[in-house]
């Protein structure tokens, strides 16, 4: 059979609007330079693209990349593993406070990925 029009949540399917479609920005970056003992402060930005009216979301920290032991914040709280938000509406954005500290020993990191799905 052939696909002419429809939606389709999960997974998304040529010819079909998709009814979830994550979308996550970073909106704000720390300066260039961060001295050992201050935080990095980021500012990230949710959104759902998807035609669906609402929809949920889980954010997470790829942490099996975390050798230094950095601890995140997300809005203040510790954010060690991961986040759903339910409710997300379609065309609205919602930003967030990601905080990154220094763990205790190290003072350069490898990048950890964050990733919305």
């Amino acid at each position: 059979w052939n696909c002419c029009y429809g939606r389709s949540k999960c997974p998304h399917e040529v010819g079909t609007a998709a009814i979830e479609d994550p979308r996550l920005a970073i909106t704000y970056f720390p300066p260039q330079h961060v001295f050992p003992d201050e935080d990095m402060v980021f500012e990230v930005e949710m959104s759902n693209l998807g035609v669906g009216e609402e929809s949920q979301f889980v954010l997470y920290a790829q942490h099996r990349d975390n050798k230094g032991s950095l601890k995140l914040l997300l809005d203040g709280a510790a954010f060690g593993g991961s986040r759903e938000f339910t409710n997300l509406l379609k065309n609205t954005s919602y930003k967030k406070t990601l905080v990154v500290q220094r763990g205790p020993r190290l003072f350069q990191y490898t990048p950890l990925d964050l990733v919305m799905e």
